[in-house]
């Protein structure tokens, strides 16, 4: 029986990806049916007759289009596993001059309160996973499109709900739910990708890397209080 074939930096990076967008996928069912059921009980709660049609409303926009969003988002995190380096789009020169769109802006900014929940509670883990794919991938930040960014995670979310027909006021209707939902997720998630990658021997003890890191870049002794002299 021939022995398996050795893992490369770049698969082992591949594969952390893969792991944690299979994790967020898995629980994106569930959490369109705690959607509905919450949208559900708005209507119910409607202060007015007029509210009452608004929210019946979007409850049938929902669930009209609540299993586009499920496949649509399943698909563009699969994608964006597999994005790399070479494979992202070349960025124009003039992209500081380009102009953003009112929604692109907006969108930005519910993704960030997602992002900013998440890094609240997974910042541990995010940190060492961050330290593991440098390990990986050469020492390079996370790009700004990469999945494992909380950022790239919550604008990927919201672009398929309104690619879906779904409305920006239903997703702001529901951010606390989808919040609650996905930070618990994210954040297990991210530990498990991290277990993984130490059970494959990158970077075991992230706190010794960064001090060997440390006591790489600091000056030699003879340098130091030179200026005294």
């Amino acid at each position: 029986m021939s022995a398996p074939a050795p893992t490369t930096p770049a698969a082992l990076a591949r594969q952390a990806r893969e792991r944690f967008v299979a994790d967020v996928e898995a629980s994106l069912p569930e959490l369109a049916g705690a959607i509905s059921t919450r949208l559900l009980e708005s209507v119910d709660r409607s202060p007015s007759t007029r509210e009452s049609q608004i929210r019946r409303d979007a409850v049938l926009q929902y669930e009209r289009h609540r299993a586009l969003w499920v496949d649509k988002t399943g698909r563009a995190l699969r994608r964006a596993s597999q994005r790399t380096d070479e494979s992202r789009p070349v960025r124009s020169a003039n992209l500081g001059l380009e102009l953003i769109g009112d929604d692109v802006v907006e969108q930005k900014i519910i993704a960030s309160r997602l992002a900013m929940a998440i890094h609240e509670k997974a910042s541990w883990e995010l940190n060492d996973l961050r330290v593991r794919i440098q390990a990986l991938e050469g020492g390079n930040d996370f790009a700004a499109d990469d999945v494992l960014r909380p950022e790239a995670l919550a604008l990927l979310l919201i672009e398929q709900w309104m690619d879906a027909n779904l409305s920006r006021q239903s997703w702001l209707m529901d951010s606390d739910l989808i919040q609650r939902r996905l930070v618990p997720v994210a954040v297990e998630a991210y530990g498990r990708v991290n277990g993984e990658l130490v059970r494959a021997g990158v970077v075991p003890d992230v706190e010794l890397s960064r001090r060997v890191k440390r006591s790489a870049s600091a000056p030699p002794c003879s340098e130091v209080g030179t200026s005294g002299k």
